[in-house]
Order: structure tokens, then C-alpha cells, then sequence
């Protein structure tokens, strides 16, 4: 818990993932807006926009704790592996990038999302 309040603005994404090699980049601008210096646990979540009923409705990627004195703003930036956003392909029979828009959601937690956006996988 936190004893200070936290604004989150202008998300961009990377969405050149094309092999499983590759890095998303999330970055996003984090300010407190409160009256004391605080820490947040910043949070970035994964889903498939028109997913199948095996698919998970949502899935944590990544996180980070920032510490930000009152008023100051910073730029935070998520990396995710490629590969930890592969599913496993009954077709295949092995872990493939999914096909389509995959829903990515900013947060203090999985119920206080602050930004949102899609990258579609081709």
C-alpha cells in the first residue's frame, strides 16, 4: 500500500515482434501526484483480444517496483521475451507466437488498470 497516488499517461509500444527471438518494449510515463515520495509496483499484463476457451483471460508479464519522489515524473520502460508470449499449438505441437491482437494492460494490479493497448501478431 502506498501513501500517495500515482498517474500513468502516454503508453508505447514496440510491436515489431516477428521471431521468437525478439523483445516487446512497453514504456509509458509514471508521475506521483501525491503530497509524499512513495513506491509503485508497475504492472503489465498480456491477453488475447478474441481468445479460445483454453486461453488464459489474462496473464502477468512483467513488473517493477518504482520509487518516485512527490511530483517527480519518469519514464518507465517493460521489456517481455518473445517467448513468454507463446502459446502452445495443438496443430504444431509446440509453442508458437499468437496469431492476431493481443490486449496489453498497464496497472497497479489486475484490477486497477491504468493504460491499455493492442498489438496485432501477424
Amino acid at each position: 500500500m502506498s501513501y500517495t497516488s500515482f498517474v500513468y499517461s502516454n503508453l508505447k509500444t514496440d510491436s515489431r515482434i516477428v521471431h521468437s527471438g525478439d523483445t516487446l518494449r512497453v514504456t509509458f510515463q509514471l508521475r506521483n501526484s501525491g503530497a509524499r515520495d512513495g513506491e509503485e509496483v508497475v504492472q503489465l499484463y498480456a491477453s488475447k483480444l478474441n481468445r479460445k476457451a483454453n486461453d488464459p483471460i489474462k496473464q502477468l508479464k512483467v513488473f517493477s517496483r518504482i520509487a518516485l519522489k512527490e511530483g517527480e515524473k519518469k519514464e518507465v520502460t517493460l521489456s517481455v521475451a518473445a517467448t513468454e508470449l507463446m502459446r502452445w499449438s495443438e496443430e504444431s505441437h509446440s509453442f508458437v507466437l499468437p496469431k492476431g491482437k493481443v490486449v496489453l494492460e498497464i496497472g497497479a494490479s489486475s484490477v486497477d488498470i491504468r493504460l491499455k493497448s493492442a498489438i496485432d501478431f501477424q
